[in-house]
Formats: structure tokens, C-alpha cells, sequence
């Protein structure tokens, strides 16, 4: 009950990281779409909390944020928010946090090939979403 307890805490801590790290943006000149510190997180997320408790933190930003509370870039909130242009970015940091936790945990002991291996593809991903290759 104790590891239940502490891993949904720090799920929680995560996704409110997420939230503060959300309104660190710049927009790129080539699209609308704002670039956050929000990548550095989700893969924090995936590598510290492994797969399954990676992707729940990234949910519970999602359902904070869908509620209403203002936790997207630039204080963005609600379901347009999920629909928008952005969607596409915020749909996807739960799955990016269950891969990069998985391609960690890919052995019992991840070593530092296993953690780059992880950080190399989700920050890749993330910059093909950012050039509009979705």
C-alpha cells in the first residue's frame, strides 16, 4: 500500500511539473504551435516513475487540463485545448511516457546506452512534431 501511495503522489508531483513547465514556451517561426519544456518532463516522467506511472501522470495532466483548470501552454484549459492545433502534442505525452519508460526498463538494470536510447527517440519524436510530421 506504501509503494501505491508514494507512486501516486509522485504522479501527481509530475503532472504538476507538467503544468509549471507548460508556461516555459517560445512559439517557432515556421508554426503556431508553442515549445515547451514540456518534452524534458514527459520523459523525466517515463525514465524516474517507469512505464505505467509515467503514463498516469501524463493522464492526470490531460484530465486536469480537460476539466478546465488553465495547465496547457499558455494557460490554455478545456476540451478545445485537446481539439486544437496543440491536441495532437498533448494526446501524445502518455504514450511518450510509457515508451520512454519502457525502452529504459528494456532491461532490470538500465544503463546509461538503455536511458539515451529512450531520450534520443522520444526528443526525436518530439522534434518531427514540432517540423509538422505528425
Amino acid at each position: 500500500m506504501r509503494t501505491y501511495l508514494r507512486e501516486l503522489l509522485l504522479a501527481g508531483l509530475f503532472a504538476a511539473l507538467m503544468a509549471v513547465t507548460a508556461q516555459m514556451s517560445f512559439k517557432l517561426p515556421i508554426t503556431g504551435v508553442p515549445f515547451t519544456l514540456q518534452v524534458l518532463t514527459v520523459l523525466l516522467a517515463g525514465l524516474l516513475l517507469g512505464p505505467r506511472w509515467g503514463a498516469v501522470a501524463m493522464v492526470v495532466y490531460l484530465a486536469v487540463g480537460a476539466v478546465g483548470v488553465p495547465v496547457f501552454a499558455n494557460f490554455g484549459s478545456g476540451p478545445t485545448a485537446l481539439l486544437g492545433p496543440t491536441g495532437g502534442y498533448l494526446w501524445s505525452w502518455p504514450v511518450a511516457a510509457l515508451v520512454t519508460g519502457w525502452l529504459a526498463q528494456a532491461r532490470r538494470q538500465p544503463g546509461f546506452k538503455a536511458v539515451l536510447a529512450a531520450v534520443v527517440a522520444q526528443s526525436v519524436r518530439a522534434a518531427l512534431g514540432a517540423m509538422g510530421w505528425r
